[in-house]
């Protein structure tokens, strides 16, 4: 989830970078930028880059987070080393930021002193030349200019280490890693007496099933969910509620699936096909496994349960 902040995070810094490229295009004028700073086309040519390298970092954390199960160790380090780099643009972005905010404020100051002194001709054309007009296209000071080049500098050196370290076909054959949660499989099974201390837990969800006595429900689907982090026992106390006898008896048929990953509609259909009918399904169209389905559930009460569901159905 780091990822995905710090995606969002380089995105709000590169968007302002942008509307900053923006007004120097507009104002690429030399005389309106001060004395003290580099020249503005230098300046427009380093923050264009330091753009295409934010917006790069933006779209590889936002793809390695939605897209990706990174496993890879030298993935995941590259990744860090984005991220630093990220975080070093957002400080220069930030810094320039603060930068315009400080001229406007002393351009206000300096133009209320002339107003009070409006005798001083030259006093105030000193402090027109001194601050333009238009105090939102600031020139961006030399070390901020330095800075934004040692980042593009890191950026590139990290791309062009990571190609040149990276395997390829000619190396050797690709493993094939599977992730736990492709190893893992779930069945109702459950030895009651080895399990203590979730009665309570136990009792108020199916409490919750058999509302009205069993008889009705509100809509006709219920649907509970038990959510929480790894390792809490989600899976036990699915277990106790679907063999607790009042639920046994109060259902015309039961079914539990483990939800396969990556997930597939058809997969899912057919396996708690196979457990509503206690055999095996031979249909593969996912129309002929929805009617099977729709069949085998009509004018019935069925309690389904799907446990280690990972993905949004």
């Amino acid at each position: 989830m780091s990822g995905l902040f710090a995606s969002l995070s380089v995105g709000r810094a590169w968007e302002k970078l942008t509307s900053f490229i923006r007004a120097f295009s507009a104002h690429s004028s030399p005389s309106s930028m001060s004395s003290s700073c580099s020249s503005s086309q230098d300046n427009v040519e380093e923050l264009m880059k330091l753009e295409r390298t934010m917006r790069c970092i933006k779209a590889a954390l936002h793809d390695a987070e939605v897209h990706w199960n990174i496993r890879e160790e030298a993935t995941k380090l590259k990744l860090e080393e984005l991220k630093e780099v990220a975080y070093d643009a957002e400080d220069v972005v930030e810094e320039y930021e603060y930068e315009v905010s400080r001229c406007k404020v002393e351009a206000l100051d300096l133009e209320r002193c002339a107003c009070v002194n409006n005798t001083n001709k030259r006093k105030r054309q000193e402090q027109s030349e001194a601050y333009p007009e238009d105090v939102a296209v600031v020139a961006v000071p030399k070390e901020l200019i330095h800075r934004a080049r040692k980042i593009t500098e890191g950026f590139n050196h990290i791309i062009d280490l990571s190609d040149r370290l990276t395997l390829s076909e000619n190396d050797g054959e690709r493993r094939i890693t599977h992730d736990i949660s492709d190893l893992r499989h779930t069945s109702s099974f459950v030895v009651e007496k080895s399990i203590l201390g979730r009665d309570k837990d136990r009792d108020k969800i199916v409490e919750k099933l058999l509302s009205d006595g069993g008889k009705n429900f509100e809509s006709p689907l219920s649907v509970i969910a038990i959510v929480g982090m790894g390792g809490l026992g989600k899976t036990t106390l699915a277990q106790l509620v679907y063999n607790s006898p009042r639920v046994r008896q109060s259902f015309d048929k039961h079914a539990w699936v483990c939800v396969s990953t990556p997930f597939s509609v058809s997969t899912i259909t057919r396996n708690i096909i196979n457990s509503l009918i206690r055999g095996t399904c031979e249909y593969t169209e996912l129309a002929d496994l929805q009617r099977k389905f729709a069949y085998e559930i009509k004018d019935k009460k069925v309690l389904l349960v799907l446990d280690d569901r990972f993905v949004k159905l």
